[in-house]
């Protein structure tokens, strides 16, 4: 069975990108199944959400500088510009780039080996930080 993963490929934007569109369309269709047309809802966005907007920025700029960016800073940081937003064709645009940002979040998901989530890869890579140091501190070659 195929787990759609491609890690021995070459990693480029179009890297199962028809795979992922193709998970995203069966999930607007199955949302669409379930509750039918959506749209009487109202945005709930506006100037109430800039405060919000303004610290996921800062904590994105954050993580960046210190190293420690994750998919979850860009996301969230996308996400609430969106709603920070008024304008249908402002917050139509920070939609596409949040939309565009999880769909890249899929794909590196999927370029992950088998088996092997973000936590297990971060908790190995911490493990020989930790080997290295030790080795380092006690004068043994790497």
């Amino acid at each position: 069975m195929s787990t759609g993963r491609h890690s021995d490929q070459p990693i480029d934007a179009h890297t199962g990108l028809a795979r992922v569109l193709g998970d995203v369309t069966a999930e607007r269709e199955a949302q669409h199944a379930a509750h039918g047309i959506q749209h009487h809802l109202a945005d709930g966005t506006g100037a109430e959400w800039r405060a919000f907007a303004e610290q996921m920025c800062a904590e994105c700029e954050r993580a960046a500088a210190e190293g420690r960016m994750t998919w979850r800073h860009i996301l969230l940081e996308e996400v609430a510009e969106a709603l920070a937003e008024e304008e249908p064709d402002r917050i139509r645009g920070e939609l596409v780039q949040a939309a565009a940002v999880a769909v890249q979040w899929l794909q590196a998901i999927d370029q992950r080996p088998a088996g092997r989530t973000c936590a297990v890869v971060q908790q190995q890579r911490k493990q020989a930080s930790v080997a290295v140091d030790a080795r380092y501190h006690r004068g043994l070659p790497d």
